[in-house]
């Protein structure tokens, strides 16, 4: 999951035996990226309230980096440019404008923490239907 989170709905939906996968931007995600587009830069606290979030309902089971260089071409980068929360942000055609103006390759880094949590055993995860 790589989007906003709600706790509460996810334990409810999730088996007692299930595993809910977490993946959340490292500061250093698409880094090559966030200058020359104009991207928003990943909140140096999003570990901490990913934790505040879900703690009531889970607990962390595992947790590792994962991280790699990329060589996209300028659409891949419009893709992930589009994909992402910038895309709320960028004016559409100045946001074209400056991917074209990238010379290809365009070495990006992804970087993301997968984090592995557990339905917990306290009062909010014991609310099932």
């Amino acid at each position: 999951m790589f989007a906003p989170r709600n706790g509460a709905e996810l334990r409810r939906v999730l088996s007692p035996a299930g595993r809910l996968l977490v993946v959340t931007p490292m500061p250093d995600h698409l880094g090559e990226l966030i200058g020359p587009l104009g991207l928003l830069t990943v909140d140096p606290r999003k570990q901490e309230r990913l934790t505040e979030k879900l703690s009531p309902y889970f607990a962390l089971a595992a947790r590792r980096e994962h991280r790699v260089m990329l060589s996209l071409t300028r659409g891949a980068v419009s893709a992930l440019a589009a994909m992402g929360p910038s895309s709320w942000h960028a004016d559409p055609p100045a946001l074209a404008a400056r991917i074209g103006q990238l010379r290809e390759p365009i070495s990006v880094t992804l970087a993301v923490m997968l984090s592995v949590y557990q339905p917990s055993a306290g009062p909010g995860g014991t609310a099932r239907p």
